[in-house]
């Protein structure tokens, strides 16, 4: 042993001869085993550290090498590193490497929590003074979904379904499975409204059955044959009307009921044009007026307890949100102003489909989802990969846009933008089929094309896949490891106050059975 330094490291022993320790790198470790032989003329070195990772810093002195423990975090062992002031440079490439990605990955954390720390709005204090203020910020924190309470739960899940049930109505009523023929009162309203011809002589009668949808209509006269002039206008009919008996003079469009038989009747006729429409079904009306009411008092409670009205408006889904309300108001006033138009289409037609922007609020529905905000995090921190991964595509449509174009007949592919359009789809695998390669040079440019494009995506999209379940797996530990703690608070507190009432019931025994003796 007198060749031998003698180490104890948190009460674990370690020896390594003197000419390992002399001859090895620079290091704390050898200023100590110098300095306490130089005073003491002792080879014994006691310290309080880590003897796991201890070991692998001895392990350099002898073998040259310096590897982290598997078992060892690469943070704490580089502060193991910095006590004993070894340089990280001596790491081995296989660990500096892990050291490299463990120091990345912790940046990556920090600045999503930091991004997630960051608020948008100014918060109001929790504890103010003022009621007015307190009230702003508990309704704020609802109708944002803040703070996971029940009442925020509820009415989170109330917007999701709001937003699904106004895009599901908008998109049903372009189907003429829910759509119903008009009512003898809306098509009298029609003519009305556009000040057709000839409406008062069928409004006693459309509105003596108003609420039917079959046209009413009076039988002909006997082997009557005359015809209308022209054919009806879509989504219009024409009906037989007899016209009073006023001895005027016969005018465009009217006819002398004559049969073989009789050769006069006193009576006139008349085809009169009116419309035979699909409307919407009552309950599809019924429920866009409930969902215009939801979200006309959701902007309201917004906006009153906003802190902030322009950071508000400085969100792209706020103002779309916004605009689809305003655009919907519109359009029910102009309908209301003009009630014929409720019945065809026209441009007033894209102030109501506007309301497809709702579908942007979903994005701010799952904002404060923890899975949305790793996604949109993800998203912004993988922004030069995403557009590295575009030009790539760019690159990809051009080269095989031209190949194809020159190996296709110009009947088949009559310009290189037509082949913009179908590299784009053989790259991405969708192969739409509307477009297919026909000679022998095509097809090669084809599979070409398409192999490139999945390992286009297949070397370029996992990048952004680990950094999203990298996240993801913290904020997700984060949460379990807190719903844990909270549990185990609530647990200690329950015990607690079980262990109290114990003791008081002991004690009220105690004092019953004092004053009975």
């Amino acid at each position: 042993m007198a060749g031998r330094v003698r180490i104890e490291i948190g009460g674990q022993v370690f020896t390594i001869p003197r000419e390992s320790l002399e001859k090895g790198p620079t290091s704390r470790l050898q200023k100590m085993y110098r300095s306490a032989f130089a005073s003491y003329k002792t080879c014994v070195i006691v310290e309080e550290r880590p003897h796991e990772m201890f070991a692998a810093i001895l392990a350099m002195y002898q073998t040259g090498e310096l590897h982290i423990p598997l078992t060892s975090c690469p943070g704490a062992f580089m502060n193991e590193l910095n006590f004993w002031e070894i340089p990280v440079e001596l790491l081995s490439p296989c660990c500096y490497n892990r050291m490299q990605s463990f120091y990345d990955e912790q940046q990556t954390l920090k600045q999503f929590k930091d991004s997630l720390e960051v608020e948008t709005y100014p918060e109001a204090p929790q504890t103010s003074r003022c009621s007015l203020h307190s009230a702003r910020f508990k309704l704020w924190n609802l109708v944002e979904y803040r703070n996971p309470s029940t009442p925020a739960r509820v009415y989170f899940i109330l917007s999701l379904l709001m937003v699904l049930l106004s895009i599901f109505i908008l998109a049903v009523k372009t189907d003429s499975n829910f759509q119903r023929n008009m009512t003898n009162c809306e098509r009298l309203e029609y003519m009305t409204s556009s000040g057709m011809e000839n409406v008062e002589l069928i409004r006693e009668t459309f509105e003596k059955y108003c609420d039917e949808k079959n046209i009413p209509e009076e039988p002909k006269p006997y082997a009557f044959t005359n015809k209308p002039d022209k054919k009806p206008l879509e989504g219009f009919k024409y009906i037989f009307v007899k016209l009073p008996n006023d001895n005027k003079s016969r005018r465009s469009g009217e006819y002398d009921n004559r049969t073989k038989a009789n050769n006069f009747i006193g009576t006139r006729s008349k085809y009169v044009s009116v419309p035979n429409m699909k409307v919407t079904i009552y309950t599809l009306s019924l429920l866009e007026i409930i969902t215009i009411a939801f979200f006309s008092v959701d902007l309201v409670l917004r906006l009153v307890s906003c802190p902030s009205l322009k950071h508000y408006f400085f969100c792209i889904i706020n103002i779309t949100d916004a605009l689809a309300l305003v655009c919907t108001c519109i359009h029910l006033l102009v309908l209301h102003m003009h009630k014929h138009w409720r019945y065809t289409d026209s441009w007033i037609d894209m102030l109501e489909y506007s309301q497809m922007l709702r579908a942007l609020r979903l994005f701010r529905i799952v904002s404060n989802i923890r899975a949305g905000k790793v996604l949109a995090y993800s998203i912004r921190a993988n922004v030069k990969d995403l557009f590295i991964l575009c030009l790539f595509l760019i690159a990809g449509m051009c080269t095989f846009a031209s190949c194809f174009y020159i190996a296709e007949d110009k009947k088949n592919v009559s310009s290189i933008l037509i082949g913009w359009y179908w590299a784009v789809v053989t790259m991405t695998t969708v192969g739409y089929g509307d477009i297919s390669p026909q000679s022998q040079g095509g097809r090669f440019v084809a599979c070409i094309c398409a192999m490139a494009g999945v390992l286009l995506f297949a070397l370029t999209l996992p990048i952004f896949a680990n950094h999203f379940l990298t996240l993801y797996q913290h904020s997700d530990a984060k949460h379990a490891f807190q719903k844990h703690r909270g549990n185990d608070y609530s647990n200690a507190i329950a015990d607690s106050q079980t262990a109290c009432n114990k003791r008081r019931e002991k004690v009220k025994t105690s004092v019953k059975k004092d004053q009975s003796v």
